[in-house]
């Protein structure tokens, strides 16, 4: 009788939840034009769902969008950086210019240096581990770019 009703609630489980990637946003994958920013080819009517987007210079970029607002993403600049990890909106004016990494993420460089942890306003800051691409660590806190303690 047990495993009967594990299976039946296993059943109901795998039938009524949702598991599995976000949907593409409406629209994507977009193409940039040069000059054209992402948040310009953004939609405001986004909302859970993933937006794959390749900009003039080569730069590829998956975000995901909450309530219209890029949330997180992965970003894999042309010169071979990539960062994976929380944003936020940067704004000037009342006008949105770009992101900025606010929140946890992964920064590695081309050279293979790595960042894992806190950021804040685009700069490790809290607690974080730096690895040096010779396998050299720094296990800490960190405040505006600096280690810190």
């Amino acid at each position: 009788m047990t495993n009967k009703l594990l299976s039946i609630f296993f059943i109901f489980l795998l039938t009524s939840c949702s598991f599995g990637p976000l949907p593409d946003c409406e629209g994507t994958p977009l193409n940039l034009k040069p000059g054209q920013k992402i948040h310009q080819a953004s939609s405001p009517s986004w909302n859970e769902c993933k937006a794959k987007i390749t900009n003039s210079k080569g730069g590829m970029f998956t975000r995901i969008y909450k309530n219209g607002k890029v949330y997180e993403g992965m970003f894999k600049y042309a010169n071979g950086e990539v960062y994976d990890g929380q944003v936020s909106l940067r704004t000037r004016d009342d006008k949105i210019t770009g992101t900025v990494r606010n929140g946890q993420g992964t920064y590695t460089s081309a050279n293979g240096n790595k960042y894992v942890g806190e950021w804040k306003d685009n700069k490790p800051h809290g607690k974080g581990t730096f690895t040096f691409a010779d396998g050299a660590k720094y296990v800490g806190e960190w405040k505006d770019n600096n280690r810190h303690g």
